[in-house]
């Protein structure tokens, strides 16, 4: 076990954790103090990512307890209760892209900006009250925004607020359901 003067913030006591029935960690344990960099070594395969994620909470832990803070670390549906690692496809990308927009808006009230958002597929997975709640703190954040998806329909409600781009044929064409008054223009020319 690491151990250091001060107090320690990340403290992990007897975790164990892996992928069904294989068991990857047996009973790690290990204390990370305020300002503390641990580096994590080994080959592809020894544990590094399975012991972050379920530091995480999105891979289950069998036994011990992580503890940050004094508070447990692993990210938990508030509303539900149900730990990431046992939740529902959705509910777990909606706690992924809680994180992500949450570190963003931190970003944005220390720097005055927010940092620029690719959101990949965020809407996949989601039920429409989670879209909308995804929507609306997109909306509100003084972010620029870069999203995908597949269904267009599934991003009409931010048909007043963005510019939608079909991609194909090389280049980015604009999508009329999405365009103001004040952005429609030509489509975007594919770079030669």
């Amino acid at each position: 076990m690491l151990t250091s003067a001060a107090e320690p913030l990340l403290c992990v006591d007897h975790l164990e954790s892996g992928y069904g029935k294989i068991r990857v960690l047996h009973g790690v344990e290990l204390t990370v103090s305020a300002g503390e960099i641990v580096a994590l070594l080994g080959p592809n395969g020894a544990g590094k990512t399975t012991l972050l994620r379920a530091l995480s909470g999105l891979l289950p832990v069998s036994a011990g307890v992580v503890r940050f803070g004094g508070r447990d670390m692993r990210l938990t549906d508030v509303t539900t209760g149900t730990p990431a690692a046992l939740a529902s496809t959705g509910q777990q990308k909606a706690l992924l892209i809680g994180v992500i927009l949450a570190h963003a808006a931190l970003i944005a009230s220390t720097r005055g900006f927010a940092p620029l958002l690719l959101l990949d597929e965020p809407a996949v997975h989601l039920d429409a009250e989670r879209r909308r709640a995804l929507w609306d703190v997109l909306m509100s954040l003084p972010a620029q925004t870069v999203v995908t998806g597949t269904d267009a329909d599934t991003f009409l409600p931010l048909a007043d607020h963005a510019e939608a781009l079909a991609t194909g044929d090389g280049g980015l064409h604009p999508d009329g359901r999405f365009l103001r008054p004040e952005t429609d223009t030509a489509p975007v020319a594919p770079r030669r």
